[in-house]
């Protein structure tokens, strides 16, 4: 499978609550490691990249095993995304970096302690965030690592994007990724108080063009290309394809924007978007994957207007 990346959903637990989350925090539990053997070795066939992620990665109590498993398959790529808290550790740190962590996606969304640590609804995270940064910073060039951060805009921060994004860009972060939330779980039932509405939101992310122009780093997650045709070298699709028990899935590259699938894979993620009918008259038709239905349940298509 051409440009894809299997993903190894490790686990059911978080060490922070985000106002934002996607997930069903019913769920508590840890996949085995036999499970992510038998899936890494079934999957090597379709990608030799690999990515640990869900909710947090770094808590599975055998994590590095997992890693040294897909070492020894000789997986190119290994890929942790995680909120970064253990990483203010940097003994742990190294563990996985020596067990062949090739990058890090790590959560950060905002640029001060009174803000982020009420978005991720726990006391005191960024200050183990400033740490993890200086971490993984000091070492990034020696070991040849990438480095990346997640970012969910949100009602909260929105407005002021650009002071996250120069904060950022102190560090030698090699992409940062502004995540458009997802309406679903706990994330719609604050819908409220952390929604915006996607034209609003365009009109901040514009502030970003010059950032861009400069640094060439910066992508936007599920945010749909109708809105600012300006930012479309900047959006980013990374949506996955999830198939058996949801403990895996594959993801596409920031550079692919077709899915190729295979005949056993069924699409999940994806299904929950829709189109309209006036999306056919754009030009994006074909890139774009569609608006979150529980989205147009809330806003419906009056901002969505095709691009010529």
């Amino acid at each position: 499978m051409k440009n894809q990346r299997v993903h190894i959903l490790t686990s059911w637990w978080c060490t922070n609550d985000c106002i934002f989350c996607m997930d069903d925090k019913k769920l508590r539990n840890f996949i085995s490691i036999e499970k992510v053997t038998k899936n890494l070795k079934e999957w090597l066939k379709y990608s030799n990249e690999v990515t640990f992620t869900s909710w947090e990665p770094t808590i599975h109590p055998k994590i590095v095993e997992m890693i040294e498993i897909a070492k020894d398959l000789w997986y190119k790529t290994i890929q942790i995304i995680s909120n970064g808290r253990k990483y203010k550790d940097v003994n742990f740190l190294l563990s996985l970096i020596n067990a062949w962590v090739t990058d890090f996606i790590i959560s950060i969304h905002w640029y001060n302690s009174s803000l982020h640590d009420t978005i991720v609804r726990k006391k005191w995270v960024f200050n183990d965030v400033l740490k993890w940064m200086v971490n993984i910073s000091k070492l990034k060039k020696d070991y040849n690592l990438v480095f990346n951060t997640n970012t969910t805009i949100i009602k909260q921060n929105y407005k002021e994007i650009y002071k996250i994004i120069y904060f950022l860009e102190k560090f030698p972060i090699d992409s940062i990724v502004l995540n458009v939330v997802i309406p679903q779980e706990e994330a719609y039932k604050n819908k409220n108080d952390i929604l915006v509405k996607y034209s609003n939101m365009a009109l901040e992310f514009k502030k970003l063009l010059l950032f861009q122009e400069k640094y060439n780093n910066i992508y936007i997650n599920w945010f749909p290309f109708c809105l600012w045709d300006e930012l479309s070298t900047m959006i980013w699709f990374r949506e996955p394809v999830s198939f058996e028990q949801n403990w895996q899935n594959f993801a596409r590259h920031s550079d692919n924007h077709s899915l190729d699938l295979n005949e056993k894979i069924e699409l999940s993620m994806i299904n929950w978007k829709t189109k309209s009918d006036e999306c056919t008259k754009c030009k994006y038709f074909s890139d774009c994957e569609g608006i979150w239905d529980s989205y147009i349940n809330l806003f419906w298509w009056d901002e969505f207007l095709p691009v010529k």
